[in-house]
């Protein structure tokens, strides 16, 4: 019976693929994996293996499928754009109110809150509920274009998914790297990719189901 570094492989890696690969043969692979690696592979072997399978399922089956994944990128901008278009009233009121100088603002600091405070208010507290706020309006509508991304291409959900998910990654790097090679706001560009980070993660949370599915954790 092999023991020691190779009796288990990275757990990790394997609910990777069982989460993201878009093969429907993942626990074949696994286990092939599995197999090999108890024969000597190292860990970062598997890790790599991993990376090969996912990025080679997912460019097989969105290649193979082009008009269905371009409609799937298409339907997530679009679910954003319809969240942003309902949200945008609620966040502008809504950051309007938190601001150092509107009228909740000052009835807290001159009726509640010592006056002293508005200080300190203004100059940590209030950039980072601003960042806050706007971080929650974000993930609403990642998870709500991820769900809906998911929901019509139920058939093919990881592939569709993960494209959209691509196109929001390379959206958020873009402007992260405009903004931070031209002349843009000073200290911009962190809080632009932060809320790209949110929004992929999001995407991916809304994208897939959430069930475990164990049998991919199982060690032979």
């Amino acid at each position: 019976m092999t023991t020691g570094k190779h009796s288990d492989s990275p757990n990790a890696a394997k609910w990777l693929l069982n989460r993201l690969g878009c093969s429907p043969n993942n626990a074949a692979v696994i286990g092939d994996l599995d197999e090999r690696y108890r024969r000597g592979h190292s860990r970062a072997w598997y890790w790599r293996q991993v990376a090969m399978a996912i990025t080679i399922s997912f460019l097989k089956e969105t290649w193979n499928r082009k008009a269905r994944t371009l409609a799937a990128v298409v339907s997530g901008w679009f679910a954003i754009y319809i969240c942003y278009l309902l949200l945008r009233p609620v966040s502008s009121y809504l950051l309007g109110e938190v601001q150092p100088d509107s009228p909740v603002m000052y009835a807290v600091f001159t009726r509640i809150l010592p006056q002293s405070w508005a200080f300190y208010y203004k100059s940590l507290a209030s950039p980072v509920l601003d960042l806050v706020l706007r971080l929650l309006m974000v993930c609403l509508a990642g998870e709500v274009s991820g769900r809906t991304t998911g929901s019509l291409y139920r058939a093919n959900r990881k592939p569709m998914v993960l494209a959209f998910a691509l196109s929001v990654l390379l959206a958020a790097g873009w402007v992260f790297a405009d903004i931070s090679l031209t002349d843009g706001p000073p200290g911009f560009a962190w809080p632009v990719l932060a809320i790209g980070v949110v929004l992929l993660a999001s995407v991916l949370h809304g994208g897939f189901p959430h069930q475990v599915e164990r049998d991919s954790f199982r060690i032979n």
